[in-house]
């Protein structure tokens, strides 16, 4: 069944301003609660939502691996002597659910609904960090079918099976339910880390935007039979797809005779064709996501360049208002950003994490006003990334002053939950007004 445009629901109150805080095999911060035979928030990840309450983050964005979450009849099997209540069967093949962190997951959603937080799940088809299974160097072409066929059903599996969850409990959840603003397909699409799809051009490879639009339309119709069944007046979830502006900029950047500024208008050429042809294959392109880690300039040897690319957050507005005015009837969110801290050579700097979210908090909701007009009102919000940091091996203090250090000052938390630097500073200013930035002259930032 067809889904017309206006069947898609954005039930956020915007602008978004977003996190991830919990990653796919982080089950250990729930409890069992023996009386009521269910799963509960545990401690310290209650702590971690309320400290991002307290600083205005209003999105969960977190990853599930879809391959250790959903089981299949053939293949990997589906686990003798469990029980599997949430099984969904598609072309012919039987995938069974697993039980323990689908309901951990749905507690997570209500528990964030109750706390006026949105849940962004990001159905991804490799696990913790994020590697994929997916890659076609490596998988011969009838591999790569199996593979392809095997993402889509487990995705639409999981999410057939969260909508069964939530919506058959005593009281019913449609509430919590609407409280997951967005399905994401995959992560991000041009990624090469997580599966080298792209060209020497920074172009999408065709065998990506089939994966890509086979799993949305996997998801909207697994979505949709839970919603029939149950016979509520719910809207399906907004899908989000998520093009990765850094990965080509970075590896073209230094060694492309453009300029900076050409050099990036080339590539958001490049995003929007990717996107026109992910529309053209059939995918539900609801919300347009991009991933960018902007460099508002360094104090280190090198000046720019501090981790991903060489742009501006000024460049990072103008790209989003091209892709507002290109694609006039989708969403646009930048789904993931930060100052980051991963070029070997740079000075880290407290300072500069610090005016980098005040000052991006302050540009970005400009731009969702200025956006709010007639025919467009499209801009969503950002979504800032939280670096899981790595751990000490035996190189020690060798990993200080390289790229596979801890990035110390990078994000709000660690990944431990313990709020890093730029918590306080944000929190304080949030304190005086939501969207205060350290633009005036007199203000000053405590070290």
């Amino acid at each position: 069944m067809a889904v017309k445009k206006n069947d898609i629901s954005f039930s956020l109150p915007f602008p978004w301003f977003g996190m991830n805080h919990i990653w796919n095999r982080q089950w250990d911060q729930f409890d069992w609660d023996e009386k009521a035979k269910r799963w509960a928030v545990g401690k310290e990840l209650k702590d971690r939502i309320s400290k991002a309450r307290a600083i205005q983050l209003n999105i969960n964005r977190f990853s599930l691996n879809v391959f250790d979450l959903v089981r299949t009849k053939h293949g990997n099997h589906c686990r003798a002597g469990f029980s599997y209540p949430y099984t969904y069967e598609a072309d012919g093949t039987q995938y069974c659910v697993e039980i323990e962190p689908l309901q951990k997951i749905a507690t997570l959603i209500r528990y964030c609904s109750s706390n006026r937080i949105s849940s962004l799940p990001v159905l991804m088809s490799g696990g913790d960090p994020g590697i994929s299974r997916f890659d076609p160097h490596l998988l011969a072409p009838s591999g790569l079918d199996h593979f392809m066929q095997g993402y889509w059903g487990r995705c639409a599996a999981l999410v057939h099976a969260l909508a069964e969850e939530l919506l058959t409990s005593e009281k019913g959840d449609a509430k919590a339910y609407e409280s997951i603003i967005s399905y994401e397909i995959e992560n991000e699409f041009n990624h090469g880390i997580h599966h080298p799809l792209w060209d020497d051009f920074g172009r999408f490879r065709n065998i990506g935007i089939r994966l890509l639009a086979g799993g949305g339309r996997a998801v909207r119709d697994a979505e949709q039979t839970a919603l029939r069944r149950h016979r509520k007046k719910l809207k399906p979830r907004p899908i989000l797809y998520n093009w990765d502006f850094d990965y080509p900029l970075f590896l073209r950047g230094e060694l492309d005779i453009l300029s900076g500024r050409r050099r990036t208008k080339q590539v958001t050429e490049f995003m929007i064709e990717d996107i026109e042809r992910l529309m053209e294959a059939g995918a539900p392109v609801d919300i347009i996501g991009l991933d960018v880690y902007p460099d508002p300039g360094s104090r280190g040897p090198f000046g720019g360049g501090r981790g991903y690319s060489n742009i501006s957050l000024d460049d990072v507005v103008s790209i989003v208002e091209e892709l507002c005015s290109s694609f006039n009837k989708r969403k646009v969110v930048i789904a993931e950003t930060g100052l980051s801290e991963y070029n070997a050579l740079h000075i880290p700097d407290r300072r500069a994490q610090q005016d980098f979210y005040l000052k991006s908090m302050e540009m970005f909701h400009e731009l969702y006003l200025s956006n709010q007009r007639p025919g467009r009102r499209n801009f969503l919000g950002i979504i800032y990334y939280e670096w899981k940091d790595p751990g000490y091996t035996h190189w020690g203090l060798f990993q200080e002053w390289t790229f596979w250090r801890k990035e110390k000052n990078f994000g709000i938390f660690d990944s431990a939950g313990d709020p890093k630097q730029v918590y306080e500073h944000l929190r304080d200013r949030f304190g005086q007004s939501r969207y205060r930035g350290a633009t005036s002259k007199g203000d000053q930032v405590n070290e």
